[in-house]
């Protein structure tokens, strides 16, 4: 790494608009200086991240950690630089937070100004850097993530995309949906691979599915085709591949199209719509619910063949079809999956490997979802795996909280139907 490049910047903090109003704009709006590696807003999934990442640098909010000597304790072993800022209900914690070796500045105040935060955060790791270099290289992983901050307002409309299968893509769709119902956050699964594998995940017929949507298309059609499980409603897959290459012959705006089928849900009232996408991103089951999404998850194994296949659809998403869709470089993130500790390419080998080969830029790693056999188990036996694998079920959660963080169950068995502003 030279002492040019880009600082390795990861965030953290208890609400995620904090993050992507707040933190994000300070960081990705100057590109030159920082290259955000990932983001987030639960303790746990944060020191997580945070081993597997290996950023140069933090810029976190402290209250996400449970105690102040909580949060001193993992900072006493990050070797990079961090900055934090405290509420000012949090500045009896000053003291200990700044006798963290790393820390380089404490800001308490109730508003930060995150650009002064960044341009400390710079300023200490150059210096730092200036410091290794003394000795040896440094060693941390440089990609470069520029673009604009999202808005987190409206239905979420996700996007589980893999340019291959095998990686666990439905498993982590149909988990994070679960997960999401789980919440009391009203979710509808799509499926959209043939044969749908959520169908067997979840232990549902084949039928009623979304034919009965394409045969009469409306929202009254697409409830009736909807099924159960548990807190969880499900659409699933067409199955009949010669009815679906018909359906796929249609006009997207036809309203019978396929395109339709994913806005006629949009406008159901669910709070968040997941949609499990097949491999193919020349097929318009893929194509047509992926430029609807405004939130892509590109779920990869931690191989050089992924991580060329996440590169490949990440320059599709924004490069051909940018004019198409309305997903902001933002809302497009990677969920590494089935990452062990004997794995020769780490987390952050693998994004720094992205961002060598692309020489622009690489989504953030929103999740890193640890290999547990207990996963591929729970499914062979028909059970959930979020219900039988604690390390998978954190991972999961840790997502979810990534999005929805703050929004509880409500009362009386009834779910958030129809979020219209995600309020943290």
């Amino acid at each position: 790494m030279s002492d040019g490049a880009p600082v390795s910047v990861m965030m953290a903090a208890p609400r995620l608009d904090t993050i992507l109003q707040g933190m994000y704009p300070a960081l990705a709006g100057d590109p030159g200086r920082f290259a955000v590696v990932g983001l987030a807003t639960e303790w746990e999934d944060f020191k997580r991240k945070l081993e597997a990442l290996r950023p140069e640098a933090l810029l976190m909010q402290g209250e996400i950690a449970p105690s102040p000597d909580a949060l001193v304790d993992v900072l006493k072993r990050f070797p990079g630089v961090a900055v934090v800022t405290l509420m000012p209900s949090s500045a009896a914690a000053e003291g200990v937070v700044r006798s963290a070796p790393c820390v380089r500045d404490v800001f308490v105040t109730q508003v930060p100004s995150w650009p002064e935060a960044a341009q400390r955060l710079y300023q200490a790791a150059v210096s730092e850097r200036a410091l290794r270099a003394q000795a040896a290289p440094p060693a941390f992983a440089q990609p470069a993530h520029p673009g604009r901050p999202p808005v987190p307002v409206g239905l979420r409309l996700f996007a589980f995309v893999s340019k291959k299968g095998g990686v666990g893509k439905s498993t982590l769709a149909a988990s994070f949906a679960y997960a999401l119902a789980r919440r009391g956050i009203s979710t509808l699964l799509l499926g959209f691979d043939r044969p749908d594998d959520i169908g067997v995940f979840f232990n549902l017929p084949p039928y009623p599915n979304q034919s009965i949507f394409f045969e009469n298309p409306s929202l009254e059609s697409l409830r009736a085709a909807v099924q159960k499980k548990d807190a969880l409603d499900v659409l699933l897959c067409i199955p009949d591949d010669v009815a679906a290459e018909a359906v796929a012959r249609r006009d997207p705006a036809d309203r019978g199209s396929i395109r339709s089928l994913v806005m006629t849900a949009a406008m159901g009232g669910w709070a968040a719509v997941v949609m499990d996408l097949p491999p193919d991103l020349s097929s318009e089951w893929t194509l047509q619910p992926l430029l609807v999404a405004n939130t892509v998850l590109l779920v990869a194994q931690p191989t050089l063949a992924d991580a060329n296949k996440i590169l490949q659809a990440y320059r599709l998403l924004t490069g051909r079809l940018a004019a198409e869709h309305a997903i902001p470089r933002e809302n497009i993130f990677i969920v590494l999956n089935m990452v062990t500790k004997d794995d020769n390419i780490s987390p952050a080998a693998f994004y720094r490997m992205l961002q060598e080969v692309s020489g622009d830029s690489a989504p953030p790693v929103a999740a890193v979802v640890p290999f547990d056999p207990q996963v591929r188990a729970a499914e062979n036996m028909g059970e959930i795996p979020l219900l039988k694998s604690d390390p998978f079920r954190k991972a999961v959660e840790g997502l979810v909280d990534l999005f929805y963080r703050g929004v509880a169950p409500s009362g009386g068995g009834e779910r958030n139907r129809g979020l219209r502003i995600l309020r943290r």
